[in-house]
């Protein structure tokens, strides 16, 4: 069958012996269930950089690409898959790359003074003259020189001390590691293992993690992936800092 209007019919039909005066609006949770598991099903085999922040989620009967079919009698399951398809085409590595990047600790690295509560828009008021004016060179040349020379890189991680966020934390450094570095570790019962336990399995030949609270440190054996891994930060740092 190609549609839920053929369903429908069908089930209508295989029920009429019965006599109970069946109508097709008996069926709108039950076509509604089978909406939402068809679209479910077809977002997870499409979806291969697993992409979370994607516009294809909960809502179905309000979104942008189901919005005009979610409705239609006929919901024809070629049309759909195929609209599902193409959308998920419009992704690459790279988007998954930024979903999961983690951001520089900037504490730990620009924090010369060791102000407390010190952030990156207090960094920035370094680079700012009388009138506020950021002079953006001169503060992208002094990322540079305090990144590049690094041998670990510090990131930052809220809450890894804690089970529930951890969890969370921990897959988003392993999918970061994977589709950014190709090195694939799999980790099981993050929940109730001890941040030391995972710091161990973390550590391979290829990179080495330290794990703490609300920041880990990376870096890799690889000279490339270890330069790439600065860029990265450096290109993201720049982009948070003048966004505005």
């Amino acid at each position: 069958m190609e549609s839920l209007k053929e369903i429908k019919n069908k089930i209508l039909e295989d029920v009429s012996f019965l006599d109970l005066e069946t109508s097709e609006y008996e069926f709108r949770d039950f076509i509604k269930g089978l909406k939402q598991k068809f679209i479910h099903r077809e977002i997870k085999k499409h979806n291969v950089f697993n992409i979370q922040k994607h516009d294809l989620k909960n809502n179905y009967s309000n979104n942008i690409i189901f919005k005009s079919v979610w409705d239609d009698d006929d919901f024809n399951f070629k049309d759909i898959r195929i609209k599902i398809e193409e959308y998920f085409k419009t992704f690459t590595k790279e988007d998954k790359i930024k979903e999961v990047m983690p951001i520089v600790q900037t504490d730990k690295i620009f924090n010369e003074d060791k102000v407390k509560y010190f952030s990156i828009w207090d960094y920035q008021k370094k680079f700012k003259d009388s009138e506020n004016k950021l002079n953006k060179e001169e503060m992208f040349k002094d990322i540079e020189n305090k990144i590049n020379p690094l041998k670990e890189v510090c990131l930052s991680s809220m809450g890894l001390t804690d089970n529930y966020y951890r969890t969370e934390k921990i897959r988003e450094i392993l999918e970061f590691l994977k589709y950014a570095y190709n090195i694939e570790i799999e980790i099981g019962d993050l929940y109730n293992k001890p941040l030391k336990e995972i710091e161990k399995e973390l550590n391979t030949k290829e990179l080495k993690v330290r794990l703490f609270n609300e920041w880990f440190y990376l870096s890799f054996t690889e000279k490339y992936k270890q330069e790439n891994l600065k860029q990265r930060v450096i290109t993201e740092l720049k982009r948070r800092l003048v966004r505005d």
